[in-house]
């Protein structure tokens, strides 16, 4: 059973803007938290570095150095620095507030300094850039369309209204007294072009609150383990991990023939968590595409129809309801935040306000206010985001469980002596 909590639906009309090979952005000028003497700007910058390589060996070791670092702006010329991390990882901080606003130990942050030089960042998004007359998505290497580039710019311009909510003091004055040693306790270059194993990387960025059971979320993060996200189903496989999250702590979320069908066991060979087969979003929804909280939330009802389970699907549509108190509130089961965009094909095609979202898994929270979360796609099951950098008027998505552990499944595979062995989520040996 669904349970809308809250909704405030807010439909506005869209003006859309034709953009020509001569793109222009903001012309106010945001660089004023950099110097324009380049002997302290460098400095300034490797404060940054400093601030950065500190933030990634608290919440994980000392074996992290930084690859590489380069500065890039938003779409309203607000400045970031993006390091990326060995043996893995990256990090993003915004110079305005002096926020860290995305944090990752494992992901794989497949980014060169040249790719970043010159592009545009857009929080959890990721990486654009003119190319050709046009703009290209880095990540996936297509062309947007002039409707999806006003909105990401709608989106940027939002979020920034927001920066200044969001200051970090401490961080503002060091890089403001880069001159003054006693800021820094170890050494600020920390380059390295050289890579450890990534195993070496054992400490996770474990936050003051988390779901139980976090560690699925957590080592989610390969093919076999995460649904591959395709034709814009984010907020699928987000929904779908959280009903496998469920059917691990208490079997019957998912029926013996989808058990059988479409789970991954979780094995010393390929992956350390259980895994989904992304064939059981499109056989059981062929049309499945972009979605936000709420009909997805009907949608997880019509999975679960008859099953013999006791839960409450529940969405909120609030930008009254901000997301920390969303996870103090319900902290003890995992959340699918969803951006609110207006659909970019109903807007170009029949000029309707319909609304489509971008998901993500809030499945842990930190005293500071920051989420760990995953980003719902292999190499991005440990990002920790700070509320700024995530739109408040979205939509989010949770099941209330009732359901108690009274049924057994092989979750679990394991090579035990000359034979292999078969667990259920729960520890109990399923077969020998």
């Amino acid at each position: 059973m669904k349970n809308t909590i809250f909704r405030v639906f807010t439909l506005s009309a869209v003006l859309l803007q034709t953009f020509c090979a001569n793109l222009t952005f903001t012309e106010e000028d945001k660089n004023v938290y950099l110097s324009n003497v380049k002997s302290i700007r460098e400095k300034q910058l490797d404060a940054i570095d400093f601030i950065l390589l500190n933030e990634i060996r608290d919440v994980a070791n000392d074996t992290y150095k930084i690859h590489f670092s380069v500065l890039v702006n938003d779409l309203e010329g607000n400045d970031f620095i993006v390091a990326k991390f060995k043996p893995a990882g990256y990090g993003i901080y915004n110079i305005m507030n002096g926020d860290i606003m995305e944090l990752s130990t494992n992901a794989e942050f497949n980014y060169t300094k040249n790719d970043l030089r010159n592009s545009y960042y857009v929080p959890t998004y990721g990486f654009i850039r003119k190319e050709k007359g046009k703009i290209l998505n880095l990540k996936n290497k297509q062309f947007l369309t002039n409707a999806e580039f006003d909105y990401l710019s709608k989106h940027s311009n939002k979020l920034s209204k927001n920066y200044k909510h969001y200051m970090n003091i401490k961080n503002c004055e060091t890089v403001r007294n880069y001159y003054d040693n006693s800021y820094f306790s170890s050494p600020i270059k920390q380059y390295t072009d050289s890579y450890l194993e990534i195993y070496d990387v054992t400490d996770a960025p474990e936050a003051e609150y988390e779901v139980p059971y976090s560690d699925y979320f957590r080592n989610a993060n390969s093919e076999n383990e995460v649904p591959i996200n395709v034709n814009n189903i984010c907020v699928y496989v987000a929904t779908m991990m959280i009903i496998l999250y469920n059917d691990i702590l208490t079997p019957g979320f998912l029926s013996d023939v989808e058990f059988n069908k479409y789970v991954i066991l979780a094995n010393e060979e390929n992956n350390d968590v259980p895994g989904l087969s992304n064939e059981i979003i499109f056989d059981n929804w062929p049309e499945a595409g972009s979605t936000w909280a709420v009909p997805m939330g009907d949608k997880v009802d019509e999975f679960l129809n008859g099953k013999n389970i006791s839960y409450n699907c529940k969405t909120s549509v609030s930008k009254f309801w901000g997301v920390e108190n969303m996870l103090k509130a319900f902290l003890s089961k995992p959340v699918v935040l969803c951006g609110w965009y207006p659909s970019l094909d109903s807007v170009e095609n029949t000029n309707e306000n319909q609304y489509i979202s971008h998901g993500i898994i809030a499945y842990g929270m930190y005293e500071s206010g920051k989420l760990l979360v995953h980003y719902g796609y292999p190499g991005s099951s440990q990002i920790i985001i700070s509320q700024a950098s995530f739109d408040h008027d979205g939509s989010k998505l949770w099941i209330d469980s009732y359901t108690n552990h009274d049924n057994h499944r092989i979750y679990y595979k394991e090579f035990y002596i000359n034979h292999y062995r078969y667990r259920c989520s729960c520890g109990k040996l399923m077969t020998c």
